[in-house]
Protein backbone atom coordinates (compact mmCIF):
# COMPACT_ATOMS: atom_id res chain seq x y z
CA UNK A 1 0.00 0.00 0.00
CA UNK A 2 1.29 3.37 -0.62
CA UNK A 3 2.37 5.84 1.99
CA UNK A 4 0.84 8.86 1.74
CA UNK A 5 2.57 12.02 0.99
CA UNK A 6 2.59 14.91 3.30
CA UNK A 7 4.64 18.55 3.16
CA UNK A 8 5.56 19.89 6.24
CA UNK A 9 5.86 24.06 5.84
CA UNK A 10 7.84 25.06 9.07
CA UNK A 11 10.83 26.97 9.79
CA UNK A 12 11.72 25.43 13.49
CA UNK A 13 14.81 22.69 12.77
CA UNK A 14 13.84 20.86 16.46
CA UNK A 15 10.40 20.91 15.98
CA UNK A 16 10.15 20.38 12.19
CA UNK A 17 12.52 17.21 13.12
CA UNK A 18 10.31 15.86 16.12
CA UNK A 19 6.89 16.44 13.99
CA UNK A 20 8.61 14.48 11.15
CA UNK A 21 9.37 11.77 12.94
CA UNK A 22 6.32 11.51 14.41
CA UNK A 23 4.66 11.69 11.04
CA UNK A 24 6.82 9.37 9.57
CA UNK A 25 5.84 6.28 12.76
CA UNK A 26 2.00 7.43 11.86
CA UNK A 27 2.94 5.92 8.12
CA UNK A 28 3.48 9.14 6.55
CA UNK A 29 6.43 9.58 3.57
CA UNK A 30 7.22 13.48 4.70
CA UNK A 31 8.78 16.09 2.83
CA UNK A 32 9.91 19.56 4.53
CA UNK A 33 10.20 23.04 3.53
CA UNK A 34 11.30 25.78 5.77
CA UNK A 35 9.27 28.99 3.32
CA UNK A 36 6.44 29.32 1.28
CA UNK A 37 9.01 29.80 -2.07
CA UNK A 38 10.65 26.44 -0.74
CA UNK A 39 6.66 24.89 -0.03
CA UNK A 40 5.64 26.07 -3.70
CA UNK A 41 8.66 24.31 -5.13
CA UNK A 42 8.28 21.28 -3.57
CA UNK A 43 4.54 20.92 -4.08
CA UNK A 44 5.02 21.52 -8.00
CA UNK A 45 7.54 19.03 -8.62
CA UNK A 46 6.22 16.59 -6.68
CA UNK A 47 2.43 17.24 -5.17
CA UNK A 48 1.79 15.24 -1.63
CA UNK A 49 -1.34 14.57 -0.67
CA UNK A 50 -1.42 16.76 2.37
CA UNK A 51 -0.12 20.15 3.15
CA UNK A 52 0.70 20.75 6.70
CA UNK A 53 1.80 24.12 7.22
CA UNK A 54 2.54 26.67 10.39
CA UNK A 55 1.36 30.51 10.08
CA UNK A 56 4.27 32.04 11.43
CA UNK A 57 7.37 31.59 8.59
CA UNK A 58 9.88 33.69 7.96
CA UNK A 59 9.53 35.97 4.88
CA UNK A 60 5.63 34.84 3.99
CA UNK A 61 3.49 33.86 6.21
CA UNK A 62 1.50 30.53 6.05
CA UNK A 63 -1.60 32.54 4.76
CA UNK A 64 0.16 33.68 1.67
CA UNK A 65 1.23 29.71 1.01
CA UNK A 66 -2.84 29.01 1.07
CA UNK A 67 -3.34 31.88 -0.97
CA UNK A 68 -0.68 30.85 -3.28
CA UNK A 69 -1.95 26.95 -3.66
CA UNK A 70 -5.53 27.67 -3.70
CA UNK A 71 -4.73 30.43 -6.88
CA UNK A 72 -3.26 27.37 -9.10
CA UNK A 73 -6.30 25.41 -10.76
CA UNK A 74 -4.36 22.30 -10.59
CA UNK A 75 -3.77 22.44 -6.66
CA UNK A 76 -7.41 24.10 -5.43
CA UNK A 77 -7.95 20.38 -3.85
CA UNK A 78 -4.95 20.02 -2.38
CA UNK A 79 -6.14 19.59 1.43
CA UNK A 80 -4.14 22.55 3.48
CA UNK A 81 -3.97 21.77 7.31
CA UNK A 82 -2.72 25.01 9.59
CA UNK A 83 -0.89 24.92 12.26
CA UNK A 84 -0.74 28.20 14.66
CA UNK A 85 -0.49 28.82 18.62
CA UNK A 86 -2.67 31.77 17.72
CA UNK A 87 -5.71 30.82 17.18
CA UNK A 88 -8.40 33.82 17.83
CA UNK A 89 -11.80 33.55 15.96
CA UNK A 90 -10.12 36.09 13.69
CA UNK A 91 -7.00 34.00 12.92
CA UNK A 92 -9.01 30.99 12.23
CA UNK A 93 -11.50 32.80 10.05
CA UNK A 94 -8.55 34.22 8.03
CA UNK A 95 -7.20 30.95 7.55
CA UNK A 96 -10.04 29.56 6.28
CA UNK A 97 -10.61 32.68 4.00
CA UNK A 98 -7.17 31.55 2.77
CA UNK A 99 -7.97 28.28 1.67
CA UNK A 100 -7.33 26.06 4.60
CA UNK A 101 -9.35 23.44 5.18
CA UNK A 102 -8.30 22.38 8.94
CA UNK A 103 -6.95 24.61 11.55
CA UNK A 104 -4.59 22.75 13.76
CA UNK A 105 -4.52 24.67 17.67
CA UNK A 106 -1.03 24.79 19.02
CA UNK A 107 0.01 25.15 22.71
CA UNK A 108 1.46 28.46 23.77
CA UNK A 109 5.28 28.32 22.73
CA UNK A 110 5.89 28.35 27.14
CA UNK A 111 4.51 24.60 26.36
CA UNK A 112 6.04 21.37 24.65
CA UNK A 113 5.31 18.34 22.37
CA UNK A 114 6.18 16.44 25.43
CA UNK A 115 3.61 18.27 27.85
CA UNK A 116 0.83 17.28 24.85
CA UNK A 117 1.45 13.85 24.79
CA UNK A 118 0.99 13.23 28.44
Amino acid sequence: MARLRLLLVHDEPELTQQVSEELEKLGFEVDVAIDPADAIGHVLSRIPDVVLVNLALPRDSGYELCELIRGDESLDRLPIVVMSDRHSPEDIAYAEEAGANVFLRLPSPSKSLGTLAS
